[in-house]
């Protein structure tokens, strides 16, 4: 761990990414498929799903056209990657409706699961009545609802969300929107994520601070301030 170079004393607002952050796909995203798959007579493996998940996801979203993100813009990114996931061993004929239960199927906190500490951090975080909280992810709708069945929701100062912003991070746009609504100055904004490009420099060039989730620091960048348990930062924010 290597928090050197962040300011502690002038944090104000913590966001947080949620994806890979705060949660992860419980039991995991092939377990979830598979199981869903296997109702409408539809056998695939969990680990084969899980193998081609990373990959097909990277692919979809590297190729995908600039445009405004929406909750239609997500429904039909997270289609295609579902698609190109179970296909062929799905018969098109049952994509729509296995899709549709897949999709709803994630709204729900059921199918996530909390990383080690988070829970902890943000309930002393909520604590501590000179800093507020929020989460900022690349995301949709479905995510305030499996807040709201974590109880997080009451914790949180605010929730954006990438289809309600009109934007996704890195863009700046997100950036400004938070501290536009929570009146914050960049200065006093700290963003906590897993992704590097997304999160961590995406941050630093909105003109936050920002720590990186990861358990080793960027080879392009060995001085990043990085972490690797949400109880090493306990004794920083608290």
């Amino acid at each position: 761990m290597s928090l050197a170079g962040i300011d502690f004393a002038r944090v104000k607002l913590v966001t947080f990414d949620v994806g890979g952050t705060l949660l992860t796909p419980h039991p995991g995203v092939g377990e979830v498929y598979a199981e869903i798959l296997l109702t409408h007579g539809v056998t695939i493996k969990a680990a084969d799903i899980n193998k081609r998940f990373p990959e097909i996801f990277k692919k979809i979203r590297e190729n995908r056209a600039p445009q405004k993100i929406t909750e239609e813009t997500e429904y039909a990114f997270w289609r295609e990657v579902v698609q190109h996931c179970i296909q062929p061993e799905c018969p098109t004929s049952l994509f729509e409706s296995i899709y549709k239960q897949l999709w709803t199927e994630f709204s729900f906190a059921r199918c996530w699961r909390p990383l080690p500490g988070a829970p902890e951090l943000l309930g002393a975080l909520a604590k501590i009545n000179d800093r507020k909280i929020a989460v900022l992810s690349n995301w949709d709708g479905r995510l305030r609802s499996v807040l709201k069945e974590l109880n997080w929701d009451r914790q949180l100062a605010g929730i954006f969300i990438s289809s309600e912003l009109g934007a996704e991070k890195p863009s700046l746009k997100v950036f400004r929107a938070v501290e536009q609504t929570m009146q914050v100055p960049p200065s006093a904004c700290l963003h906590v994520g897993d992704s590097y490009v997304q999160d961590y420099r995406a941050a630093l060039a909105a003109g936050w601070q920002a720590t990186l989730y990861s358990d080793t620091a960027p080879a392009n960048e060995p001085a990043a301030a990085i972490f690797n348990h949400f109880h090493d930062l306990i004794p920083y924010l608290t």
